[in-house]
C-alpha cells in the first residue's frame, strides 16, 4: 500500500517547528511548552508510518448480473492495527450503494455487506477492492488495492425485437427465409408440367385433372443467412441516453440473440483501437461467445488505422449481411466501410445518434450548422458508394430501427 502523509500531519509539524523557533529566539520555555504536544504526535506518527497489514475478502452474491442489477457482496476485513477504512471498488462500472467505511481494531475480524450496483457492461475485478484507511490520529493515508483477484461479469441487457434483416440472398442450410431459388419447401412458388424425376406427391390433382396433363407444384425452400456485426469501437460519445458503445453492445447482443434464435449464422468484428473477430457460425454455445466477445469491447486511443484487409476471408462470407453499428465520426472507421463496400458486401449502416440541441447563442448555432454540413458530407460519401444508412434516433427503440432497415432492404432488393 501507498503511504502518504496528509494535511493535518504538515499542519502539525509546522505548528511544533514553528514553536520550537519560537521559544529558541526568544528564549521562552513557555513557547516550547505549547508546541511540545505536536511535536511529539509528529514524532509518534513518524515512528509508527508503516504500511498496515490488511487483508480483505470478499464474498459477492453473484458472478454474473445484467446492467441495472444490485446486488450483495460481504466483505471480511482485519489488520493488524487500528484503522478507519473506506472501500471502493475499481473501475467505473460498478458502484457501491450504502456506507463503505468502517473502523477497525487491531487484530480482530469485522464484516461488511456492501450492495454492488452493476452500470456498464464488462469484467471487473471485484475480489480487489480499493482501500483508503488512516491511522487513528489521522496523519497518514495508506491508499492501495487489496485483496485476491475475483471476476464480475456484467452483461448488457437485451432489447425485443420483432424481426430481423432479410438477405439479399440466402445460404444453403435449412433456416427462416423463404430463398428465391424453386426445390423442396413449403412456401408455394409456382406450377410447372410434370418432368421425370418429380415426386408423386407434388401433383397438382386438380390442375392436371383440368388440363388432362400432369403438373405438379414448385416451392421456395427455407434457407438460413449469414450475418456479420461490425463494431465501431474508435470513439464513445455520451449522449444522456447512455454512451453511443454502450448501445452499440446492446443492439449487437439483441440482434445476435434474435438472428441464432432463426438458425442463423452470426459473425462478429470489433473494429478500432484493437481488431477482434469470430466467424460466422451458429447455436447457443455460438451466443455465448459473442456476448463474452463484447465483454470485452471498449475504446483504445491510438492514432493508427487497421486496415480490414487483414481479416481472413471467412470472417465475411460472400453473400452475407455485413450490418455496421457506428456513429460515424471518425474517418478510418468511414474508410473501412468504403472497403468493404469495394468487396462488393451486402452493406447496411446503422448510425448512432451523437448531436444533441444547439444552444441559445449564436456560436451554437453555427457550430450546429457546420456539424450537420459535415453529417450531411457524410452521407454523401456514402450513398455515392452505395452503402445505405439507417439513423437510429433518440425517440427511436432498436426495433423501431431495425424495422426501417428491413422496410428499405425490402424495396430495395424487390
Amino acid at each position: 500500500m501507498t503511504v502518504l502523509a496528509s494535511r493535518k500531519l504538515a499542519v502539525y509539524a509546522v505548528l511544533g517547528a514553528a514553536g520550537l523557533l519560537a521559544a529558541v529566539a526568544a528564549g521562552s520555555p513557555d513557547l516550547a511548552v505549547l508546541a511540545l504536544p505536536f511535536a511529539l504526535v509528529v514524532g509518534f506518527g513518524l515512528a509508527g508510518a508503516r504500511p498496515p497489514q490488511l487483508s480483505v475478502e470478499v464474498e459477492p452474491e453473484r458472478e454474473r448480473a445484467l446492467i441495472g442489477e444490485t446486488f450483495a457482496a460481504e466483505v471480511r476485513l482485519a489488520s493488524d492495527r487500528r484503522l478507519d477504512v473506506e472501500l471502493a471498488v475499481p473501475g467505473r462500472g460498478l458502484e457501491v450503494e450504502g456506507p463503505s467505511r468502517v473502523s477497525l481494531a487491531a487484530g480482530r475480524e469485522k464484516e461488511l455487506e456492501l450492495e454492488i450496483a452493476c452500470r456498464r457492461w464488462g469484467r471487473y475485478d471485484l475480489g480487489r477492492l480499493d482501500v483508503r484507511a488512516s491511522d487513528p490520529l489521522g496523519l497518514f493515508v495508506y491508499r492501495g488495492r487489496v485483496g485476491e483477484p475475483r471476476e464480475l461479469r456484467v452483461y448488457p441487457r437485451l432489447e425485443p425485437l420483432a424481426g430481423v434483416l432479410s438477405p439479399r440472398e440466402t445460404q444453403v442450410l435449412v433456416g427462416d427465409f423463404v430463398a428465391r431459388e424453386k426445390s423442396d419447401g413449403h412456401e408455394f412458388a409456382d406450377i410447372r408440367e410434370w418432368q421425370p424425376g418429380d415426386r408423386i406427391r407434388r401433383i397438382n390433382w386438380r390442375t392436371s385433372t383440368r388440363t388432362g396433363v400432369l403438373h405438379v407444384n414448385e416451392y421456395h425452400p427455407e434457407r438460413n443467412a449469414d450475418l456479420v456485426l461490425f463494431l465501431d469501437a474508435y470513439n464513445e460519445i455520451d449522449t444522456g441516453a447512455g454512451s453511443t458503445l454502450e448501445r452499440t453492445v446492446r443492439a449487437a447482443a439483441s440482434i445476435a440473440e434474435q438472428h441464432l434464435k432463426r438458425r442463423d449464422r452470426v459473425g462478429l468484428v470489433c473494429y478500432g483501437g484493437t481488431l477482434h473477430w469470430l466467424n460466422p457460425t451458429s447455436g447457443i454455445h455460438h451466443y455465448h461467445r459473442i456476448v463474452e466477445a463484447l465483454l470485452d469491447v471498449a475504446v483504445y486511443e491510438t492514432p493508427a488505422g487497421r486496415d480490414v484487409a487483414a481479416l481472413p476471408r471467412s470472417a465475411f462470407p460472400s453473400r452475407a449481411i455485413v450490418l455496421a453499428l457506428s456513429p460515424l465520426l471518425d474517418e478510418r472507421a468511414i474508410r473501412a466501410l468504403l472497403d468493404l463496400r469495394g468487396s462488393h458486401l451486402d452493406l447496411t449502416v446503422l448510425e448512432l445518434p451523437v448531436a444533441g440541441e444547439p444552444g441559445g447563442d449564436e456560436l451554437d448555432r453555427l457550430a450546429d450548422r457546420l456539424w450537420r454540413l459535415q453529417r450531411r458530407s457524410v452521407h454523401a460519401t456514402l450513398a455515392a458508394a452505395g452503402i445505405p444508412v439507417i439513423r437510429w434516433r433518440d425517440d427511436l427503440s432498436l426495433a423501431a430501427t431495425i424495422e426501417e432497415a428491413r422496410e428499405w432492404r425490402r424495396h430495395a432488393y424487390a
